[in-house]
């Protein structure tokens, strides 16, 4: 914990993390990738999209739908304007929204530039909002193209995408590989399990509602079905909007290729860092709220600490 207090980044600062990846982690080769963070309005301080040349954008920016710091104050022509200048041709511009916000969204987006990709709604498998005459259990992402590009990957392997802090616990894990393969064969369960295994654990929660391609692969459909991260982890409590990792490791690699750099101007608390860190992605996020970047720089350190990943830093 005392390396984490140590680390600390303040307002208009930026920190640089270079991380070594072990031969094998995370179905990678051996690479260094880098992951940085800014404490920095990104209206105001573009020189860091001006140097880095970005190739993709993936990000969840405020709604505008609540009286809160992280929830107000976006100019959204202005938000795409700059999203379209940085972009290069034939790129990917991913966002969360929520109507009827999301229609602002949408028509300054198209007054920038961008078309229309998809839309994937992620099913949380729980309610979001209590309060609501309908319950609201889901979200809205909108996947956008500068150009014209189709999606790197639009294919789910069994394995790949379960979270590695849970393949490390694997304790039940074959028992639950065998039977969503079998489920998703069509075949019987025979040698694998009669009975539908529990599950407690908020990834790997893939269903017989795909398209089965082969023996352990499945097309991506436009509902994803993924709980919500846990309210804390190993004492640390989550960002209230945070997105699972298992949704944004998706979606990266869905829209970004192998060694590209990924940014996400409302990084909140990293999940879009954390979720390049695991498929080999460069990453920047920016984020204005002190409190809220140094959370996310604790997030990557326990990261970094849970699977032995050799980092260097630097702020400037």
């Amino acid at each position: 914990e005392f390396i984490f207090w140590m680390i600390q980044i303040k307002e208009n600062e930026i920190i640089e993390f270079k991380a070594t990846y072990q031969e094998g982690l995370f179905d990678t080769e051996a690479k260094e990738c880098t992951y940085t963070i800014a404490c920095m309005d990104v209206f105001k301080n573009k020189e860091l999209l001006e140097k880095s040349k970005i190739d993709c954008i993936i990000t969840d920016p405020p709604y505008n739908l609540l009286e809160h710091k992280i929830e107000t104050g976006i100019d959204t022509d202005k938000m795409f304007s700059l999203f379209y200048e940085y972009l290069p041709k034939n790129s990917f511009c991913s966002f969360f929204g929520q109507h009827p916000g999301l229609n602002d969204f949408l028509n300054s987006a198209y007054k920038a530039g961008f078309k229309y990709k998809a839309e994937i709604i992620w099913d949380k498998m729980g309610i979001s909002n209590p309060f609501g005459d309908v319950l609201r259990s889901h979200e809205n992402n909108i996947v956008l193209t500068k150009g014209s590009q189709r999606v790197y990957d639009n294919e789910i392997s069994f394995e790949k995408w379960m979270d590695e802090e849970y393949i490390l616990k694997a304790g039940s894990l074959k028992r639950e590989v065998g039977y969503w393969k079998s489920k998703a064969q069509g075949g019987n369960d025979k040698g694998m399990c009669n009975n539908k295994p529990s599950r407690n654990h908020e990834t790997y929660n893939f269903s017989n509602r795909s398209q089965t391609l082969g023996n352990d692969t499945k097309r991506i459909q436009s509902v994803w079905h993924v709980q919500r991260d846990q309210m804390s982890k190993r004492g640390q409590k989550t960002h209230v909007t945070q997105k699972p990792l298992e949704f944004m490791s998706r979606l990266v690699k869905m829209l970004s290729k192998e060694g590209q750099l990924v940014c996400d101007p409302f990084g909140g608390s990293g999940s879009t860092l954390l979720s390049c860190l695991k498929i080999r992605r460069d990453c920047i996020m920016y984020e204005i709220h002190e409190d809220i970047a140094n959370f996310a720089i604790h997030r990557l350190l326990t990261y970094f600490d849970d699977f032995d990943i050799k980092y260097s830093y630097k702020k400037y």
